[in-house]
């Protein structure tokens, strides 16, 4: 309770806007035009639970439209597609698959890894063998 608390309060004062032209929703992927990044954007992003390990290899195995070399996103990278403006899902409007769920990212610390909650922005550590959502990301 007091960490969804913490999250609110730092939700309330971290305000954002999705600056015009920055994201570009093409055909099973987004183009990030500022941090150069391309996400996944396929079904499989709200769908395919994974433990952590498995998420990884996932990305690693991942090809969309003849484009491979996908990874897990870091924390920061997974947050900076959060529009902290909007709740219940928590990011930008470019992103047309979506759950209000928990995603891994690649930090890891011993047998837990930090994860992002699409519902509200909040971080959390969760359990390696736990199964969240995966969206992968590429650098361009």
């Amino acid at each position: 309770m007091i960490h969804n608390l913490i999250c609110l309060v730092i939700l309330t004062i971290s305000v954002s806007a999705e600056p015009a032209g920055r994201f570009v929703h093409e055909k099973g992927y987004v183009r990030d035009t500022t941090h150069h990044l391309l996400w996944q954007d396929t079904d499989a992003v709200a769908k395919n639970a994974r433990g952590w390990h498995e998420a990884k290899a996932y990305c690693a195995n991942l090809e969309i439209g003849g484009i491979r070399g996908w990874r897990l996103p870091t924390e920061e990278e997974l947050l900076s597609i959060v529009d902290f403006m909007v709740f219940d899902p928590a990011i930008y409007p470019a992103f047309k698959v979506v759950a209000s769920e928990d995603y891994w990212t690649s930090g890891r610390n011993g047998e837990k890894a930090k994860s992002v909650y699409f519902g509200s922005g909040c971080t959390g550590d969760e359990e390696l063998k736990k199964r969240l959502l995966v969206r992968c990301v590429k650098a361009l």
